[in-house]
């Protein structure tokens, strides 16, 4: 059964929400899209806002999308663990290090046919055999998104692609990086039910996870609170959407107060919080596919490395201030997985785009923030439950 899906306001301009039905796990509204094109320029981008595994989860060995694992430690109590290697943000006998992309991103493989029968009016059918030729991921979720309607009927390539800003074949590309992350968060939604949030990462790789949404059992609590909890100080959420100089995303992201009657993006949970990790490593994935196509220097690797950021902050709130939220968290197999998965999935594309000028805007200030010790270690007591170490 899946969750129907619908178009609401959103306070930030150019910001387009969803919400998630259901009973129990359902996930609630959402904001799929960054308050900009994650393939747009830099002066688009929401980090530039002043100027805005097949194994599924139920096949693998352990690993259900039920209740934690009986036999798992207690976490909250055990020592910070050794980390990977140094230079490494991945063990090989962890499911993040053992992460498989069986068709990776390509940005060699040629387009000269595609693109030199380029006709605006076939923008579409284009973007997706470029997709094809260079990320089949994305083609994936771009051509199986798109079946899955939103409000009023539309689906995201009606939401989302600007035909008047695809007069050229780079043009069209430059827009292969939001559809596919907004398209990619239809997929996985439309496809969930009141079995789990399904976390589609490439076709050997789908997780259905139950609970950790903002309501039903098994709830996380809300992504908002990790604002404040002392990590953020180098880099602050800015005030407001459309400031510079402080973490851009985090207005869009984790505004709210959960203890307002009011349903703001940062009263989600660590569903869509892990939501938007998958969907931003398929954001990054595509412009470094087609990065040979643009102009500009994008944000693609500051959203990725923003979500890490966010998602092992979550992490380490779940651990040191919700211990229920972290005993379930990290005692399920699927959870567990699925965000050491993810996790080794953006390191596969970071390590290719590392140094890449045309693909960040702050990369290395947001590479120290994530490599932030006590964050790191919160992947590595992941590792420890999951005992590949």
């Amino acid at each position: 059964m899946t969750r129907p899906l619908a178009l609401f306001a959103c306070a930030a301009a150019a910001t387009a929400c969803l919400s998630g039905g259901g009973s129990g796990g359902g996930s609630g509204p959402f904001t799929p899209i960054d308050g900009a094109a994650p393939g747009g320029d830099a002066s688009t981008r929401a980090d530039a806002p002043a100027t805005p595994e097949t194994q599924s989860a139920a096949d693998a060995p352990g690993v259900d999308s039920g209740g934690p694992d009986a036999a798992a430690p207690d976490a909250t109590k055990q020592d910070a663990a050794q980390p990977p290697p140094a230079g490494s943000h991945t063990v090989a006998a962890c499911p993040d290090g053992a992460f498989a992309e069986p068709t990776p991103a390509d940005p060699k493989a040629s387009l000269a046919t595609l693109t030199a029968g380029y006709k605006s009016t076939e923008a579409i059918a284009f973007v997706e055999a470029a997709l094809g030729v260079r990320y089949p991921v994305g083609k994936t979720l771009l051509v199986e998104g798109k079946k899955v309607k939103m409000g009023g009927g539309k689906n995201c390539v009606d939401a989302f692609f600007q035909a008047t800003k695809a007069g050229s074949a780079s043009a069209a590309l430059g827009q292969a990086s939001t559809l596919v992350h907004e398209c990619g968060h239809l997929y996985d939604l439309g496809q969930s039910g009141f079995s789990g949030h399904l976390y589609w990462l490439n076709e050997a790789a789908q997780f259905t996870c139950a609970g950790l949404a903002y309501q039903g059992a098994n709830k996380g609590f809300a992504r908002s609170l990790i604002k404040g909890d002392g990590f953020d100080a180098t880099w602050p959420a800015c005030a407001s959407f459309g400031m510079s100089g402080c973490d851009g995303y985090a207005p869009i992201y984790l505004g709210g107060d959960p203890k307002d009657p009011k349903f703001d993006s940062g009263d989600q949970g660590y569903d869509m919080l892990l939501e938007e990790v998958a969907q931003y490593v398929n954001s990054l994935a595509v412009d470094y596919a087609f990065a040979d196509h643009s102009q500009f220097s994008t944000s693609a690797e500051d959203g990725i490395l923003t979500f890490l950021w966010y998602m092992t902050r979550y992490l380490h709130l779940a651990r040191t201030q919700h211990p229920a939220v972290y005993t379930y968290l990290s005692g399920n197999p699927c959870w567990r997985q699925a965000t050491l998965s993810i996790w080794g999935r953006a390191w596969l594309y970071l390590d290719k785009t590392k140094g890449n000028a045309k693909l960040n805007l702050k990369g290395a200030m947001l590479r120290q923030l994530v490599d932030h010790p006590d964050l790191l270690d919160e992947i590595q007591r992941l590792r420890q439950i999951e005992g590949c170490l």
